[in-house]
């Protein structure tokens, strides 16, 4: 004998459209009506952790439409049992139920486990709620199919926000390559400018950063001969302090310090040619960088934008029919759980 025992379960929730013009439109959160009904047939239970409070006297019992695996991929059993526990229905169980909830053992398991099985040659997708009383499987079942809903609507609301992300990406970054590239005209424009000063074997990084270490060389081979020559027109300069030097020797020291400021003269324009050819060497190879960092940051959002363009037409085809979204690359659920018949079925439950 089978005694019906009619309950209604309705959730109505109405998610805001989206705010682009060209979007889809997404499907409205459907009512739910749930049917209880009170079978005869007795469900088994064994006792798998003797520190599990109490034995259940029923078990409510949910077939799905769709693989039960699927549905429960994100968590372990104790863990939508810890959700159905913060659920406002859980308020309403029995203090046996929740001594019974209260034990984790097992993975939960004596509480909720799911099951696909074949019946003849149809699959079937179960779970099975066992419970201190017929009311406890009743508010069980009810508040399981609120958490599942609840993990629909949060994947629901998370692709929203991946699509508001994209369409963000598709509406900045073309301004933002665009800023780049003129950032990049104008460095190259720099560079050039450079180039047309000095004389680099090859305009390639490795060819100038060459010419710089060669000019760094010759530099401190210049400092080097300064230092010399300063020596030298010290020394001439120390003789010719002395009073007792003779007029044929003073005349000599005077033609020796001429040709020293002129060597020293050389020198500091050597010097002064190096270090504007290195210094423009320098400047070149920094621009060079900045060069490469700008081509690769406009190469990546390029990247970004492409892919973005890519995400919003197919996020888009995901929020107009979230039941398909596994055929379009997204694996998490993001509609109700599909109930066959919409009803549930409460055991009486026989202990092992």
């Amino acid at each position: 004998m089978i005694r019906l025992l009619n309950t209604v379960l309705s959730a109505l929730v109405i998610y805001a459209s989206l705010t682009a013009p060209t979007r889809a439109e997404e499907p409205a959160w459907p009512k739910r009506t749930l049917t209880f009904e009170l079978s005869d047939e007795p469900q088994m239970w064994e006792r798998l952790n003797p520190e599990v409070k109490g034995t259940p006297t029923h078990v409510a019992v949910i077939q799905f439409e769709g693989d039960a695996r699927r549905i429960f991929r994100n968590l372990q059993a104790h863990q939508y049992v810890a959700k159905v526990k913060e659920t406002e229905k859980a308020n309403s169980l029995s203090d046996q139920q929740r001594a019974f909830l209260a034990v984790r053992g097992f993975n939960s398991a004596h509480v909720l486990f799911w099951e696909n099985d074949r019946v003849g040659s149809k699959e079937r997708h179960r779970v099975f709620l066992y419970a201190m009383s017929e009311q406890d499987a009743h508010t069980m079942a009810e508040a399981l199919i609120e958490v599942l809903d609840a993990e629909a609507k949060a994947n629901l609301e998370k692709a929203k926000q991946l699509l508001a992300h994209h369409r963000e990406v598709k509406a900045q970054y073309p301004k933002t390559i665009a800023q780049l590239k003129e950032k990049l005209t104008q460095t190259r424009s720099a560079m050039k400018k450079l180039e047309t000063y000095v004389i680099y074997s090859q305009l390639t990084w490795d060819a100038v950063r060459a010419d710089k270490t060669s000019l760094d060389s010759k530099l401190r081979a210049i400092e080097i001969d300064m230092k010399g020559v300063q020596a030298k027109i010290d020394a001439i300069k120390k003789v010719q302090s002395q009073p007792s030097t003779r007029s044929e020797i003073a005349r000599t020291l005077d033609r020796m310090l001429i040709e020293q400021d002129i060597e020293m003269a050389g020198l500091l324009a050597r010097m002064q040619a190096t270090e504007f050819y290195r210094g423009n060497a320098a400047k070149w190879l920094c621009l060079w960088r900045e060069s490469k960092q700008t081509l690769n940051d406009i190469n990546n959002k390029e990247a970004v934008l492409s892919r973005a363009d890519k995400e919003v037409k197919r996020m888009e085809q995901i929020l107009a029919n979230p039941s398909s979204a596994s055929a379009h690359g997204w694996q998490d659920r993001m509609y109700p759980v599909k109930i066959v018949d919409n009803k549930v079925v409460i055991h009486q439950v026989q202990v092992k």
